[in-house]
């Protein structure tokens, strides 16, 4: 158990050659094996590209499901008798509707940005922002 300063060293050195002599002993096997170096060097060039490509499609499909914050969302749930044709017709005469609601209120809105630029310590809401009206009657059969 009196190990001088000299044998620690050497056993030391001894071990890391040790390690070395092996480290380079599996280098030289898995550099005869073709498959082992086809799979470190060609599966990785050829996975990442790939795989950047599908998250890179993923990402921009699932943004693009998205709506817009500008982009205004109507769930509309009913009940009627009307047939299919009667209903797709009815719907579509709702979105043409709020279509132009939608470019209405987008005009209001410019012209309110204009006049509150204007005079910015009066800003007071009326009732007639709020007045809700019929988009469409609906068919009686």
């Amino acid at each position: 158990m009196n190990e001088t300063p000299h044998t620690v060293h050497s056993t030391s050195t001894w071990r890391r050659g040790r390690i070395w002599r092996l480290a380079a002993k599996e280098l030289r096997e898995t550099l005869r094996d073709r498959r082992t170096i086809t799979t470190l060097v060609l599966m990785p060039l050829l996975l990442y590209p790939i795989l950047s490509l599908i998250f890179q499609n993923f990402l921009v499909s699932s943004i693009q499901g998205l709506p817009n914050e500008d982009q205004i969302v109507y769930d509309i749930l009913f009940t009627s008798n009307l047939s299919e044709q009667e209903t797709v017709n009815f719907l579509s005469m709702i979105s043409v509707q709020l279509e132009i609601l939608d470019r209405e209120e987008a005009d209001n809105k410019s012209v309110q940005d204009e006049a509150s630029d204007a005079d910015t310590s009066e800003k007071a809401e009326s009732e007639d922002d709020y007045q809700v009206a019929p988009l469409v009657e609906l068919p009686k059969h």
